[in-house]
């Protein structure tokens, strides 16, 4: 019996190549030392060390306190994603324009960097003065 990959074609010309590959969010570990430090995301409470996010592909501040230690901001850039090289490789199914308007509209065009924060945080200096503020409250 003969098959027909006519169905499938829509569906091709809909998707782009990155989007296929990395998807609209991109997973992302914190492991930051000492376990329980608090992880503040874009100014708001998300929890504790260790974790793992699925941050949308725009920019993020995340920043990491714990009483006692130096507090530590890491800023998640999005970068050109690779794979949008793959909508202008000559394929049987050419994805093409169209396929990166999706990888734009769903944002898989771009890839965070850096891919992970994994790291110790620094003790706070005994000769430092310490103000006592909430976690993820503005400095």
């Amino acid at each position: 019996m003969k098959m027909s990959t006519a169905p499938a074609i829509p569906f091709a010309l809909l998707s782009g190549c990155a989007s296929m590959i990395s998807g609209g969010r991109q997973e992302v570990s914190l492991t930051v030392q000492p376990l329980g430090t608090v992880v503040c995301i874009d100014g708001r409470q998300a929890g504790a060390t260790p974790m793992t996010v699925r941050f949308t592909r725009r920019t993020h501040v995340v920043v990491f306190e714990r009483e006692g230690y130096r507090t530590a901001v890491v800023n998640f850039i999005p970068q050109v994603n690779p794979w949008i090289a793959l909508n202008f490789v000559p394929l049987l199914i050419i994805p093409g324009p169209l396929g990166l308007v999706v990888d734009i509209a769903t944002g898989a065009v771009h890839e965070l960097e850096p891919k992970e924060a994994s790291f110790y945080l620094e003790r706070a200096d005994s000769t430092s003065r310490q103000t006592t503020r909430q976690p993820c409250s503005p400095y």
